[in-house]
């Protein structure tokens, strides 16, 4: 029997540099996977569910923070 999974999220290892630059890893210490740089990226927010979702065209992040704390605490970093 197969089953068609819909694809969930998955954990990541996010950092954002004091230059701007949002980047994620699988785990802390390992090579980046992909960055952007957030002064040319868009960002919308569904604070409800404490999502994130950054685009800059070349890249989208979906981020989905797992307490409302942090999702405060990563708006307070990208303003």
């Amino acid at each position: 029997r197969t089953f068609n999974l819909i694809p969930g999220f998955a954990r990541r290892y996010f950092t954002l540099s004091s230059t701007g630059v949002l980047a994620y890893s699988f785990e802390p210490g390992e090579p980046q996977r992909d960055q952007v740089l957030l002064s040319q990226a868009a960002i919308t927010t569904a604070r409800g569910r404490k999502d994130i979702h950054v685009d800059s065209r070349t890249a989208t992040f979906h981020i989905r923070c797992l307490s409302m704390e942090d999702f405060e605490m990563w708006m307070g970093a990208f303003r």
